[in-house]
């Protein structure tokens, strides 16, 4: 609402303006990640919901999906037999009816992803730090274990090369 001429004394106001501006947004940023380390000091998920729970606007904490979570738990037991890979596991979890928030069924990535998320046996890792959670674990820790175990001897073996270049 403010109008500032095109002269020396109006640039500097309106730079002022600008400086408060950038203050109040600067400030502003810093009270919400205070405010999400503390959630996470609490144990609570300071953000949506992974699959298989949901977000309880009452205890302002995640919970378990009664329709979904059973379906976790069933994917960490598939994949920790060691019988399925990604693909198939994917298949099995789309024909049983498990989808991502969207609707849709979830991508081998997404599997990949859910099998390694650390909050199915109640940890939370955020930008590299685990936090203890205080909700339900959908798996218990040793079966988390079990299929990171199975997941690392999937993975792709590095080849060796024959000849050592100097410049690559």
């Amino acid at each position: 609402t403010m109008t500032f001429d095109n002269t020396p004394q109006g640039m500097f106001m309106l730079s002022i303006a600008f400086s408060q501006s950038k203050y109040y947004v600067d400030n502003l940023s810093e009270n919400v990640k205070r405010g999400i380390r503390q959630k996470l000091r609490r144990g609570e998920w300071p953000s949506l919901a992974p699959v298989g729970y949901i977000n309880n606007p009452k205890t302002r904490n995640i919970q378990h999906d009664s329709e979904k979570a059973p379906l976790v738990r069933k994917a960490f037991e598939l994949y920790a037999t060691g019988d399925h890979t990604l693909y198939s596991l994917r298949q099995a979890l789309a024909d049983v009816g498990l989808r991502s928030l969207s609707g849709k069924p979830l991508p081998v990535s997404g599997v990949q992803k859910l099998l390694q998320n650390h909050i199915y046996y109640g940890m939370m890792r955020v930008k590299g730090e685990l936090y203890s959670g205080c909700f339900e674990p959908i798996v218990r820790k040793d079966l988390f274990d079990e299929v990171q175990r199975v997941m690392a001897g999937r993975a792709k073996k590095q080849h060796k090369r024959k000849h050592e270049y100097p410049f690559i």
